[in-house]
């Protein structure tokens, strides 16, 4: 028979394992957030920034801070590779992007009526809403 203080190292032992994506998924329900944006869009909006050479911030939904990107190493129809930053990020997993305002990308937000917050001279593209 296990003790609470087993017990409870063993869950915290099975959150600490749980995988980041399914970890995604739980603080995505967890907040209510709901996806305002599928992979084709992203892709489409990481192809601006990419042939654009646009720098960015990223928020992912899992990590507290912005992270600060320069350049995308690979871009995949789900997910991309950025500076390093960790493993593939699913598109899922990005609650926002923040970039200095282009009209391309304007253009682009507009025609698929893409919901985004501009702010001075930055764009702020959602991932979600609340």
């Amino acid at each position: 028979m296990q003790t609470n203080k087993q017990k409870n190292f063993n869950n915290f032992e099975k959150q600490k394992n749980l995988s980041r994506l399914k970890r995604v998924k739980k603080i995505i329900l967890e907040k209510g957030f709901y996806g305002v944006l599928n992979n084709q869009k992203w892709f489409a909006i990481f192809e601006i920034i990419e042939k654009n050479n646009i720098s960015f911030k990223i928020k992912l939904v899992d990590v507290e801070r912005e992270k600060y990107c320069e350049f995308i190493i690979e871009l995949e129809s789900t997910s991309l590779l950025i500076n390093n930053f960790r493993n593939y990020i699913e598109f899922f997993e990005i609650e926002y992007i923040e970039l200095h305002k282009n009209n391309e990308m304007l253009n682009f937000l507009n025609s698929k009526k893409t919901n985004y917050v501009e702010n001075n001279n930055k764009i702020k593209i959602l991932g979600y809403l609340e």
